[in-house]
């Protein structure tokens, strides 16, 4: 992607996230390609895991990129006194108005449709930005593709987006405490969390307490530890262990 100088770019906690436990050399590699490409748009020589991580961040910096562009372009427009009005005839002073050419304006609201599809573009690309694009644990990718923002959008319509960030901020905080491998994102969008059941978890439960859960594969029910629990997340997987609560 062609891209002009900047004087700043965005830099998200994500990217951090990913890097920060890489060697010395690999850090300021990839930290330098960043800037790089955020602040002149040229693409650096990398190699390795390195090459494999800003092949993942690059198309969130050209996202932000365009979004920069098209905020200077809104602004040029301002500046003349914004989108040009179109002339109003009065050559016939006594001809009857088209009335449903002005309801037709009144009742789609065009511009104000347009403005909310905006604000939710930008709310969607705030979420997705949230969760890590590289497990902090396992080093893979999280799966992070465009359909992803199809299902934020479909999750908007029946929670908040505090409530959507609170949740993606307490999963992924809660994985890294307790190493243990966290979901593809597809996978946690579609198996949503509930946020009180995760804010118990992540406040009430030790190592020692004792839990149920259903592993899926191979299927089985479990009693054991919290600790066992987290143990057999690491050994199942994620996505194959279902919490079902505390033994009472």
């Amino acid at each position: 992607m062609s891209m002009q100088q900047r004087d700043s770019f965005i830099f998200y906690r994500s990217f951090y996230e990913a890097i920060k436990d890489l060697d010395d050399t690999d850090q300021l590699n990839i930290y330098k390609a960043i800037i790089e490409y955020g602040l002149n748009g040229e693409i650096s020589h990398l190699e390795g895991i390195t090459k494999s991580l800003f092949t993942l961040i690059k198309p969130q910096l050209d996202a932000n990129s365009r979004r920069y562009e098209n905020g200077k372009k809104g602004a040029q427009h301002g500046k003349k006194g914004g989108r040009p009005k179109k002339d109003v005839s009065i050559e016939n002073p006594n001809e009857t108005p088209n009335e449903n050419e002005n309801n037709n304006i009144n009742i789609n609201g065009n511009e104000n449709n347009n403005q909310k599809e905006n604000i939710n573009i930008n709310t969607i690309e705030d979420i997705y930005n949230l969760y890590p694009s590289i497990c902090p644990n396992r080093k893979t990718i999280t799966g992070k593709t465009e359909r992803n923002k199809g299902q934020i959008k479909e999750l908007l319509k029946t929670l908040t987006v505090d409530q959507i960030k609170e949740t993606i901020q307490l999963y992924v905080k809660s994985c890294a405490e307790k190493k243990i491998y966290i979901k593809n994102f597809g996978t946690f969008l579609d198996e949503f969390p509930d946020l009180s059941e995760l804010k118990e978890l992540d406040t009430i439960y030790d190592d020692d307490t004792w839990c149920e859960w259903e592993v899926l594969k191979p299927h089985k029910f479990r009693k054991n530890t919290y600790k066992q629990y987290l143990i057999d997340q690491r050994r199942y997987g994620v996505e194959n262990v279902k919490f079902i609560g505390k033994v009472r």
